[in-house]
């Protein structure tokens, strides 16, 4: 009988134990079901954020007729259309100036570089070499150096350079929107493969918010870095040397 009464008591504890195991397991699978529909809500608000975006960007693109596609031509009345830096043009002449033009990330320098190819018709060209221009003896040359975005590319074929500067108020979240483009591609070919989504939309402001919690002291050092480098000729101060 005492045997009996323990087996009893046995079967009982290990009823409570079954039960405790299936509340607990219950209770997880509440709780990963709970994550997973957040996170697919999250990930359908911004591709909704997304869609907007590019919605708004092509209704632009359809009410201006296409103005990103412009040519370098003068207008019978007298208005001159500034041209696509990816079309040809006419190299430099053997005696020109030319010229190297500078600037942290999301300063402007596509739309200076623009400016310069409509203004001269003469080729213009990036560092990384995206528009295959680099070899065709550009009067103007592109580049970011020595932000990481920027290369060394040109060797010593520019004479002179102009340096844009940009508030880093201004261009810190400009060069995040550009990386968000290009869905922050860490090559040349992944970069590549994004141009044709750049200067097109921008991302939701959490997202914004983020990046710029984490990374913003590091960028902000390296608009001074890159400031700094033109302005003493070319001095590293991380590496205490002078670029030749």
């Amino acid at each position: 009988q005492k045997m009996h009464s323990v087996a009893l008591n046995g079967d009982s504890v290990l009823r409570k134990v079954t039960r405790i195991a299936k509340s607990k397991k219950s209770t997880m699978i509440f709780i990963w079901l709970t994550v997973a529909g957040l996170y697919l809500n999250m990930i359908n608000t911004n591709l909704e954020q997304r869609s907007r975006l590019l919605a708004d960007h092509q209704k632009m693109l359809d009410a201006e007729d296409g103005i990103r596609d412009l040519i370098t031509t003068w207008e019978a009345n007298g208005d001159c259309n500034i041209g696509n830096p990816t079309e040809d043009a006419l190299p430099a002449a053997r005696d020109a100036t030319r010229t190297l033009l500078a600037s942290y990330p999301g300063s402007g320098k596509r739309f200076t570089w623009t400016i310069i190819k409509a203004l001269t018709n003469s080729e213009v060209a990036d560092d990384w070499n995206f528009s295959e221009k680099l070899n065709q003896r550009p009067l103007t040359i592109k580049t970011s150096w020595p932000h990481k975005e920027g290369v060394w590319s040109w060797g010593k074929q520019m004479d002179q350079v102009i340096v844009l500067l940009r508030n880093p108020r201004w261009a810190i979240p400009s060069y995040h929107n550009m990386r968000w483009e290009l869905d922050f591609a860490k090559d040349w070919a992944s970069s590549f493969a994004r141009i044709p989504d750049t200067y097109t939309e921008r991302p939701a402001v959490e997202q914004w918010e983020i990046w710029r919690d984490r990374r913003a002291k590091i960028e902000a050092d390296r608009w001074y870095n890159f400031v700094d480098f033109w302005m003493t000729g070319g001095y590293q101060e991380a590496t205490n040397t002078t670029h030749n």
